[in-house]
């Protein structure tokens, strides 16, 4: 499993987190061993999807090109981007690709390199 450290509270009733980072995913083995996985320091995560690689795809929170990062089991980090206007708020995983959708109800499909 794979979580976002975030600022703030969403429904008044959830304590914020006691320490919210930029740019970290949080993991969690099913054993109950947590760590954290750094990311780009300067993004903030929105959204998380385990990869059919092991690797973990994520949203950049708050901006508006359309970017999104991937994490290697190795902690290789890199970032990609649509080229659209539009932050993105749902990622997908599926065999061999991505599926997208972002604030201006545009749905993108990214082909996994073999």
């Amino acid at each position: 499993m794979s979580v976002t450290n975030t600022n703030g509270n969403t429904n008044g009733n959830t304590p914020a987190p006691a320490v919210a980072k930029k740019g970290s995913i949080g993991r969690m083995t099913t054993s109950g061993v947590a760590s954290e996985l750094p990311s780009n320091p300067n993004v903030s995560i929105g959204q998380v999807a385990s990869g059919f690689d092991g690797a973990i795809w994520y949203t950049a929170s708050g901006d508006q090109t359309g970017p999104f990062g991937r994490i290697t089991p190795s902690g290789e980090v890199k970032m990609f981007s649509t080229g659209g206007d539009a932050e993105i708020t749902l990622i997908a995983a599926v065999p061999g690709a991505l599926w997208l959708f972002d604030t201006h109800h545009n749905l993108w499909y990214y082909r996994l390199p073999a």
